[in-house]
């Protein structure tokens, strides 16, 4: 009996000693952590409220459509991206995604190729947007695009397909092959597009004029297509000198200096007098201008300068068929004699000034 009493106590005893550490002591170690179960972590449905509530598109990111193209950076700097905050710097050859917009700065120059059956070459202070493809596969390539400002020449090769431009004042360029360039100017709000070989149209104000070989068309803010005018440069010679200059928009300029300056053939101001006072009610105090011209190619502007003492402002005048430019200056508030100077600029740039007309601004006597 004390034999199988002590042999029990004993037992017990072992038992204990081996229980006691879980019971009395708490892990020490701050890197051991306990197993939780955490349905915050393994609830599936938990975690799609989370995907879908943290943004996870990035420039880098690469859209389920495949690319419409390849963009190449050749000079700093050529940017691309959905969105003009979201466009990144290029090194090498990219993939071109539908509804991309490209920006070349900094001295930059990219080439843009659509399986090598449209070629463009942007050059510096370029920005190309929305660029698309709308043809369907298996069909000629229909590209559609919007140029904001610079430029670019560019190749069509494959039969039946087609580029389309848009420029933000109304211009549209429907380049059916073989090699061209487009400009826009936003400072004078100029389009041109230019035929160096094959077939290209220019729509604009519902017209729409093709334009011959060796050849070039613009349009500007009231929407005319201009007469057709003669290029001098090749596609290469226009590539060499834009990367030269760093300037598609120089290069166009240059290749027009051949053009003769514009002629201001009259100016003609209507009333020579204007009277203004409180017996002259229905006088307006403004004088009518009226200039003919004559320029190569037509003209960007025609403006005119005015002063009356300590005065002074500036009236853009508008054409009526190209040659013929009207407008109004004034009201003039005081006495005096106003000077009005003309002065015309051709698509090159160059500009012609004309002699000064004299209008007298004098009190109405009732």
């Amino acid at each position: 009996m004390n034999r199988t009493i002590r042999f029990l106590l004993m037992s017990f005893l072992l038992l204990m000693s081996c229980n006691l550490p879980q019971v009395l002591f708490t892990p020490t170690d701050p890197t051991q952590t306990p197993e939780i179960d955490t349905p915050f972590v393994t609830d599936s449905s938990t975690q799609e409220n989370l995907s879908t509530a943290i943004p996870t598109e990035s420039p880098t990111e690469t859209p389920n459509t495949p690319p419409i193209g390849n963009v190449t950076r050749e000079l700093d700097n050529v940017e691309k991206g959905f969105a003009e905050q979201m466009l990144e710097v290029l090194v090498g050859t990219h993939p071109l995604y539908s509804g991309e917009s490209l920006r070349i700065s900094n001295g930059g120059e990219g080439l843009l190729d659509f399986g090598d059956n449209v070629r463009l070459r942007l050059f510096n202070d370029s920005v190309l947007g929305q660029i698309r493809l709308e043809s369907a596969p298996g069909t000629p390539l229909d590209i559609r695009m919007f140029l904001e400002n610079g430029g670019f020449t560019g190749s069509v090769t494959e039969p039946g397909g087609q580029v389309v431009v848009e420029t933000p004042n109304g211009a549209e360029i429907k380049v059916l092959g073989t090699n061209f360039f487009i400009i826009h100017d936003p400072i004078r709000e100029i389009t041109a597009a230019g035929n160096f070989a094959g077939e290209i149209e220019m729509a604009a104000g519902g017209e729409l004029r093709d334009i011959p070989e060796g050849s070039l068309r613009w349009v500007g803010i009231e929407q005319r297509i201009s007469p057709s005018i003669p290029f001098p440069l090749n596609m290469q010679d226009f590539d060499l000198i834009a990367r030269e200059q760093r300037s598609p928009l120089t290069t166009f300029r240059f290749g027009l200096s051949r053009l003769q300056p514009p002629e201001i053939l009259s100016v003609e101001v209507d009333p020579e007098i204007v009277f203004i006072g409180e017996f002259c009610p229905d006088n307006e105090g403004i004088a009518f201008v009226e200039v003919d011209t004559l320029a190569e190619g037509g003209l960007t502007e025609v403006i005119v300068d005015w002063s009356l003492g300590e005065l002074s402002g500036q009236v853009v005048l508008e054409s009526d068929d190209g040659e013929i430019y009207l407008g109004e200056v004034g009201p003039f508030e005081q006495f005096g004699t106003v000077e009005l100077q003309v002065r015309a600029t051709n698509l090159a740039g160059i500009e012609t000034q004309a002699q000064s007309v004299f209008v007298d601004v004098i009190a109405c006597i009732g």
